[in-house]
């Protein structure tokens, strides 16, 4: 993990006991973690990242004749969309868009 980095949940497989150290110094550390079953419940595990692009107005040197100030029209306005996707070990891979941040209604459906 990275330093500074906030984990809202960490899932770990479970390898007949070998993960219950980790587990435990995770837990201990004040860190949210579950250990599952996957294979055995018949689910799979995702990695999963969320991310937001944006297109800001660019600011910076342009061309124009020789002597002439040339005039660039901005709208001033920022656009911006935020994106999901995960993987899973099989290589399958899953995508959206969505308007806003992310939050529990989304992740449900």
């Amino acid at each position: 993990m990275v330093k500074g980095s906030q984990a809202e949940l960490i899932v770990m497989e479970s390898t007949g006991g070998l993960e219950m150290p980790i587990a435990a110094i995770l837990a201990a550390a004040g860190l949210p973690v579950a250990v599952v079953k996957a294979k055995r419940d018949g689910a799979q595990i995702l990695f999963w990242d969320k991310s937001v692009f944006r297109a800001d107005t660019v600011h910076g040197k342009t061309w124009g004749l020789r002597g002439q100030t040339p005039i660039v029209h901005r709208s001033g306005q920022r656009q911006s969309v935020s994106a999901a996707s995960a993987v899973s070990a099989r290589g399958e891979f899953w995508f959206c868009t969505y308007a806003g941040r992310l939050n529990g209604e989304l992740r449900r459906t």
